[in-house]
């Protein structure tokens, strides 16, 4: 189980230093509910290898410094539902938000489920 994190990267960087944060099973075991937890050895409560976890702080971590490779963030287009008027996210060329998409897809199917 691991985590990268970084800053938000400037306009126009390709990269950007991030830091790599690894639950270290090595370093578990030293906590045994919570390696039993991790490792899936045992069925431990959830509580209890929180608890655990918590106790031991920093020290089942390992971490490392990376450079990470900055993606190309497509222009977010905003566009406003042929239905209900509210705004969304366009995804592709659609003309209604997520939720009438799926309202009028369940109506079409409750339709023709009674046509036989």
């Amino acid at each position: 189980m691991a985590a990268t994190i970084s800053r938000r990267a400037p306009r126009d960087a390709e990269t950007v230093n991030g830091i790599r944060i690894v639950l270290d099973p090595a370093k578990t075991a030293t906590y045994p509910r919570l390696h039993s937890w991790y490792m899936n050895i045992d069925k431990v409560p959830h509580e209890e290898a929180i608890s655990d976890l918590i106790r031991a702080e920093e020290g089942v971590y390992t971490w490392e410094m990376v450079n990470l490779n900055v993606p190309e963030k497509p222009e977010k287009r905003i566009a406003v539902c042929h239905f209900c008027g509210e705004s969304f996210v366009l995804q592709g060329d659609e003309r209604s938000c997520k939720s009438c998409a799926e309202r009028s897809k369940s109506d079409i199917e409750i339709g023709s489920a009674g046509i036989r």
